[in-house]
């Protein structure tokens, strides 16, 4: 049986009907004969000691899958992440921030100088859906040298340039624009702090629509206090108790930007829909031909 903790449409579910489909439940006794969860994370970690002998396999609805109960899994079972998913709608926001902090909108009686984006350097950390969607837009749209950091890229094309991880202090410094579109793991957790990016050009511009935690939260408020003519801007906030924490002190400073993690599956009911769409289709690979996209490896997170 495959079972949906979400409620699937009905054009979903019917992709998934000949697999035997239990459609938005999460009772005990449907956990226990299920072999494939679809689910976003938080549902997880409910009904997850309810998962029987035959599970063996969980696809999230997220991209992000830092927050799954890894101690819970057993090893046996596969988990693909919905990367990319979300890629055109934060790309987009993560423009969106970038042009904002450049030329400060929003911000009333602000006399501070604008900043150029067209020609600039652009250094995108993470070279999945997000960060090779973000340089090609960069790129084609505004004529930026764009440099990717990352350990992948799912379309190094788009990239001028494209360096490995452990090149990233030797990068850093040439970025007038950063963005950061890492997930949260264990190499990338306060990869961003305070000693590499006080390294970076004066009027750098700093964005994330990856994962807070990336970078750290203190290192980035003493960045912005002590280069006032640094600007950084977020969609993503640090979590406190397992819950992300929109109430930051960035907000007061006048060098911060931030969005309410409003980028990814909260934009708007379509963006939700489609990223559920492309979850189900992976769900469906998975099943004819005993392999997908996205499988996680859980000794990046555990």
């Amino acid at each position: 049986m495959i079972l949906s903790l979400y409620r699937l449409s009905e054009k979903n579910a019917e992709l998934l009907k000949e697999f035997d489909l239990l459609n938005g439940s999460e009772r005990e006794e449907d956990v226990s004969k299920a072999r494939v969860l679809l689910c976003w994370p938080d549902s997880l970690g409910k009904v997850i000691q309810f998962a029987g002998p035959g599970f063996e396999a969980i696809q999230t609805f997220s991209a992000g899958v830092d927050d799954l109960p890894y101690n819970k899994i057993p090893q046996s079972v596969k988990i693909f992440s919905n990367a990319g998913a979300y890629s055109q709608s934060v790309s987009e926001h993560a423009l969106a921030l970038v042009l904002a902090l450049s030329k400060n909108v929003g911000r009333k009686g602000d006399s501070a100088n604008s900043y150029g984006v067209a020609g600039k350097t652009f250094v995108i950390l993470g070279g999945g859906g997000i960060g090779s969607t973000v340089s090609k837009m960069a790129r084609d749209g505004f004529g930026c040298r764009t440099i990717g950091v990352s350990r992948s890229f799912k379309h190094p094309e788009n990239f001028d340039q494209t360096f490995a991880i452990d090149r990233l202090d030797n990068v850093l410094s040439t970025a007038d624009i950063l963005l950061c579109a890492l997930p949260l793991n264990k190499s990338s957790r306060n990869l961003l702090n305070y000693e590499r990016m006080s390294k970076m050009k004066r009027h750098v511009i700093i964005a994330n629509v990856g994962r807070a935690e990336a970078i750290n939260e203190e290192a980035i408020s003493k960045l912005l206090i002590d280069n006032p003519d640094v600007r950084f801007g977020t969609d993503v906030f640090w979590r406190v108790n397992s819950k992300e924490n929109f109430d930051s002190k960035l907000w007061e400073l006048p060098n911060f930007m931030g969005t309410l993690h409003r980028a990814g599956a909260t934009a708007s009911p379509k963006v939700k829909e489609k990223a559920v769409d492309v979850a189900v289709a992976n769900v469906r690979k998975y099943l004819l031909e005993g392999h997908a996209e996205n499988l996680v490896r859980r000794d990046d997170y555990v």
